[in-house]
């Protein structure tokens, strides 16, 4: 029974990232605050703000090819006025409120940064890992079960 409850939730937490996840893109200039991202062409409001503080990058040594880079952000609260730094560099995304912040690209042109982040937010993930572990429970106590049986038959 455990394991069928699993097979339906991980179906049910599809179903909900498929209505529901978000993966949209953040476009901010240094300096610049933005209360938005972007899919397609529609403009998506976050319920937060977001500041670009400083975008660096980092070059490989006689050369021009890019190493890392990284946005230094801070999170504004409009409701409670509260404000958080963090960081975001490749491979080191950060988390708030649902969502999730990827550094993806960038570009300086005219003596202006401008950071790319990508922004995605997937309300099934939770639902999902939940059925996983289910699963992972059921499976348990189904090799308990042959174990027991195993014993007691010998």
């Amino acid at each position: 029974m455990l394991t069928h409850i699993s097979i339906l939730l991980v179906l049910a937490g599809a179903l909900v990232t498929k209505i529901f996840a978000v993966d949209g893109q953040l476009s901010i200039v240094e300096g610049q605050t933005l209360e938005h991202y972007t899919i397609g062409q529609n403009t998506m409001p976050l319920g937060f703000a977001v500041t670009l503080n400083r975008f660096t990058v980092g070059f490989y040594p006689g050369g021009d090819f890019p190493r890392s880079f990284e946005s230094q952000i801070t999170i504004l609260e409009p409701a409670t006025g509260g404000n958080q730094s963090r960081i975001i560099s490749m491979n080191h995304p950060t988390e708030y409120k649902g969502y999730t912040f990827y550094q993806s690209s960038y570009s300086q042109e005219d003596g202006q940064n401008t950071s790319v982040l990508s922004v995605s937010c997937d309300p099934g993930q939770p639902i999902v890992f939940t059925g996983y572990v289910t699963m992972l429970a059921g499976m348990l106590v189904i090799l308990a079960a042959r174990a027991m049986k195993r014993k007691n038959n010998t």
